[in-house]
């Protein structure tokens, strides 16, 4: 299973951040420990972190799988040999966790073998023939093996060298962390997780149609690829619930160990699509066409460096180096120089291998320098937590299998701009109909936070709230914010946990988008209702505390609290004090262009900035200027000044059209009146 999940640490690593469609050389040199010829069918590090690889060779007309080993400089050593038929046609391998051992699948001419070797001696330790073999794999301890052979999947023990258990009607799929349970496909798409000693179904879901299905290690946050569409599901206590879905993606994707990055690459088109949970599409690279495959890219255990097995050479990469590159081409720009215009690829390859020589420091510089980013940046996005309504935009198809509804939402990106996205929300058929009638006078509600970029926002908790029947839709199917990878019960622990401890904040987050079946919702909307209120009553008094002078932030504050809030009331008042303070600050710069005699330019400031009222763009409301009695003075006096001066330059009509604006609470009105019928006469 972990070789099925890192695929993407690679892509991810090597090119994150970047903003260039294709490596250079630097780049790549910069990240390459070494490269090697050769066409490797498998490969794994082993408990010391040597890579150990697996190639078929042809020797004195025979045909052997030849193990070797690697070392940090790309030094080959052949290690053992394992003989295999002069009838193969094709092979596929896997070791296991300790590297001594592999499984050898052998599809011949005429028949089928399934062999288990010792990868230190050659030696054949079993030799089996099931027939037709799908998936296999190592259990974690190495002890058993797991595989399937037509409908059917069956445990194979190594010290007894037996089949121990069958699994009838299940195709076997991986195991989970510890080897206590494996994950299999059943009857009628049926996705089943059993107890591998005893076969017994724990869980049973249904997912259908799959191009090809990843698990987490706890099996609690499920990858399905329909291309071109890939689709997280979580489990809830009746079902698999849709978290997440990712687009363009049109080959089989892999993933990261952590499971929280995908890519997918596509050979005909020679591009790498990079994905991320929290991000959706963070990038896309040039890539030359492999021989693709699941097992073509294999993860060091300690998360350091990544091989990839091309149909040409192997090339092993440092992580280190691949996941920090573009943001340490920042942080260190005399060392990664960006123009290498008037530079051979030797004279990158040299300067590659210099930036390499100073890695560590390099590296500990810059790991402090993100720890601290990545402290504030989550302390930026506690205090930024907000409830936003969110437009229904509209409804599309109604499924009454899955009692799901298409839904367009108009969901927020930044703190002023939204985007539509299709979602789905659960709607029982009972109340289909009212639901499809009635959309438009739903009211649809979120959370929002601040995202980890900090250029925009994340949405979570979206619900539509149906006034009629009091029935709220939890909308989960759509979430910008990354998704938890514990179980249901494990998240409500959490949720429980903090708020018990009064961390409003982190309670929040837990208790939210959680599916219509989990049987505590009553509880958890309690809670999260007291929460939500508790949280606002303390960043109320951050509000209060902030420098007034800092409007802009004080505004998008003001924006998150809900007109449920206790204190509501407050709020409104305190934004139209910071909108009234925006206001003073700007008559005073017209009193200050008008006491330097720019009279035209101080009016027109006033029509624009003042007397044509503000837009709070984060609450939507516009405010009107209060103090319009004050400005009467200040506005007779440009008026009768332009009007003078377009006088003295011949403007008449421009002249006429000030003047007459010059009300009788002007004390020079009397002169105002003299100048307008002089200008009226030279204009005659």
């Amino acid at each position: 299973m972990k070789t099925t999940k890192s695929i993407l640490l690679f892509a991810f690593l090597l090119i994150f951040g970047s903003s260039s469609f294709s490596q250079t050389v630097f780049e790549d040199a910069v990240a390459l420990n070494f490269k090697a010829d050769g066409t490797f069918h498998t490969a794994a590090f082993n408990p010391a972190g040597e890579l150990v690889t697996a190639k078929i060779i042809k020797s004195l007309g025979a045909t052997f799988l030849e193990i070797g080993k690697f070392d940090d400089k790309g030094a080959y050593t052949k290690r053992a040999l394992i003989e295999l038929s002069d009838e193969l046609i094709e092979l596929k391998a896997k070791f296991n966790k300790n590297v001594d051992k592999i499984i050898l699948f052998s599809k011949l001419l005429d028949d089928r073998v399934f062999q288990i070797a010792d990868a230190v001696t050659g030696e054949i330790i079993f030799d089996l023939e099931p027939g037709e073999i799908g998936n296999f794999e190592f259990s974690p301890d190495g002890m058993n093996i797991a595989f399937a052979s037509g409908n059917n999947s069956y445990l194979f023990e190594l010290v007894e060298g037996t089949i121990i258990r069958s699994y009838k009607d299940n195709i076997f799929l991986s195991f989970n962390k510890d080897g206590s349970m494996i994950y299999c496909k059943g009857k009628n798409d049926a996705v089943n997780y059993l107890n591998t000693k005893t076969g017994e179904v724990i869980k049973s879901y249904i997912l259908k149609d799959f191009k090809s299905i990843d698990f987490d290690f706890n099996g609690e946050l499920i990858a399905c690829a329909y291309p071109p569409f890939l689709k997280y599901f979580k489990l809830s206590q009746t079902g698999a619930v849709e978290v997440k879905n990712l687009e363009n993606l049109f080959s089989v994707p892999s993933f990261s160990s952590n499971f929280e990055y995908v890519v997918s690459d596509d050979n005909t088109g020679g591009k790498r699509n990079v994905y991320s949970l929290k991000e959706g599409l963070i990038y896309e690279a040039k890539i030359e066409q492999y021989q693709t495959g699941k097992d073509k890219i294999v993860i060091s255990p300690d998360d350091r460096r990544m091989v990839l097995l091309s149909d040409k050479k192997i090339y092993l990469y440092d992580f280190e180096m691949i996941k920090y590159f573009s943001k340490m081409s920042k942080r260190f720009s005399d060392l990664y120089q960006t123009n290498d215009q008037f530079q051979t690829d030797q004279d990158l390859i040299n300067r590659a291998e210099r930036v390499k020589s100073r890695k560590t420091d390099l590296l500990n510089v810059f790991k402090d320098e993100v720890k601290i980013n990545e402290i504030n940046i989550k302390s930026t996005q506690a205090g930024s937590l907000g409830v936003v309504d969110i437009k229904l935009a509209g409804i599309g198809f109604y499924d009454p299998n899955s009692e799901m509804y298409d839904v367009t939402l108009a969901i927020p990106v930044t703190y002023t701009a939204t985007k539509n996205v299709i979602a789905k929300v659960k709607v029982p058929k009972i109340q289909a109909e009212i639901f499809s009638k009635n959309w438009q006078n739903f009211k649809v509600t979120g959370l929002r936070i601040i995202n980890d970029n900090l250029t925009g926002v994340y949405v979570f908790n979206i619900q539509i709230i149906n006034d009629i029947n009091s029935t709220v839709y939890r909308c989960i199917i759509h979430r910008t914010l990354p998704v938890h990878q514990t179980s249901f019960d494990d998240k409500y622990a959490l949720a429980t946990k903090n708020y018990e401890m009064r961390n409003w904040y982190d309670a929040i987050i837990y208790m939210s988008d959680f599916p219509d079946d989990f049987l505590k919702n009553s509880v958890i909307d309690v809670m999260l209702k007291n929460a939500v209120n508790s949280y606002f009553d303390e960043k109320w008094r951050t509000v209060n505390s902030m420098n007034a002078s800092n409007v802009n932030q004080i505004l998008i504050y003001l924006s998150d609290f809900p007109p449920t809030w206790t204190n509501y009331q407050d709020v409104d008042a305190y934004r139209k004090r910071v909108v009234n303070s925006v206001f003073d600050t700007r008559v005073q710069k017209v009193r200050d262009m008008a006491g330097d005699k720019s009279y035209t330019e101080a009016l027109e400031y006033l029509n624009n900035n003042v007397l044509k009222g503000l837009k709070d763009i984060y609450s939507g409301n516009v405010y009107e200027f209060e103090g319009q009695k004050d400005l009467v003075q200040l506005k007779n006096k440009m008026y009768f000044e332009i009007g003078k001066r377009s006088i003295e330059g011949g403007n008449y009509d421009r002249a006429i059209e000030m003047l007459k604006l010059v009300t009788e609470e002007f004390p020079e009105y009397s002169e105002a009146q003299k100048l307008l019928g002089e200008a009226q006469n030279n204009r005659k």
